[in-house]
C-alpha cells in the first residue's frame, strides 16, 4: 500500500513544479535514448559476429607512413605481396580500398557510386561466392590485365533490372570500360 501513497506524493510534486518536472522528464528521455544508441552501436560492432566464415579469425592490417604522418587502411600492392610471402601466423591476405566512381549511361544518366577495389583473394577469404557469374581470378589481379568488375546485388537490381544478361557486358566507370564478371549476394 506504500507504493500508492508514494505515487500520489510524486504526482503532487510534479503538479507543483511543472518546469522542474519537464526538465527531469526530458533528462530521463535523453539518458534512455543515449544509452539505447550506445548499446546499439556496441551490439553491432562488438557483440554480433561479422557475417563471414571464421569472422573471429579476421584481422585488419594497415601501414603508416611516418614521413608524411599519415596512417592508411590500405597497403601498397607490393607490400601486401611481401607481407604474405613472409607471414608465419596469418593464413591469407586480401586487400580492399574504397573509392568513389562515376557510373555512366543508363536511363538515369551518370551516377556516383562508392566502390570497393578488392584483391582476388578477398571473396574466398570471407567465404563469399557470387550469386551470378564468377569471382575475380588471380590473373586479373595483376596490373595491366583486363578491367573487370562485380556488381553489388542492390546495384544490379536497381540499375540493371536484375538482368542476367549483364554478365560479360561492358559498363563505364570513370570513363573506362569494365567487363561485368558477376553479382555479389544481397547484403554484401
Amino acid at each position: 500500500m506504500h507504493v500508492g501513497r508514494d505515487l500520489w506524493y510524486a504526482a503532487r510534486g510534479l503538479r507543483r513544479a511543472p518546469g522542474f518536472s519537464a526538465v527531469a522528464l526530458a533528462t530521463l528521455a535523453l539518458g534512455i535514448g543515449a544509452a539505447t544508441a550506445i548499446f546499439s552501436v556496441v551490439d553491432a560492432v562488438l557483440i554480433k559476429p561479422l557475417p563471414f566464415r571464421d569472422a573471429d579469425r579476421l584481422v585488419v592490417v594497415w601501414e603508416s607512413n611516418a614521413a608524411v604522418s599519415r596512417e592508411s587502411t590500405f597497403a601498397a600492392p607490393w607490400n601486401l605481396h611481401e607481407w604474405q610471402r613472409q607471414a608465419r601466423t596469418l593464413g591469407a591476405f586480401a586487400a580492399i580500398h574504397d573509392q568513389h566512381v562515376n557510373l555512366a549511361g543508363g536511363p538515369n544518366g551518370a551516377e556516383q557510386l562508392l566502390a570497393e577495389r578488392i584483391s582476388a583473394g578477398l571473396l574466398p577469404l570471407l567465404g563469399v561466392s557470387p550469386i551470378l557469374g564468377r569471382a575475380f581470378s588471380e590473373d586479373e589481379d595483376r596490373p595491366g590485365r583486363a578491367s573487370v568488375v562485380m556488381l553489388s546485388h542492390r546495384l544490379w537490381l536497381r540499375r540493371f533490372g536484375g538482368q542476367a544478361g549483364i554478365l560479360g557486358q561492358a559498363i563505364h566507370l570513370d570513363g573506362a570500360a569494365y567487363t561485368v564478371l558477376g553479382v555479389l549476394p544481397a547484403g554484401f
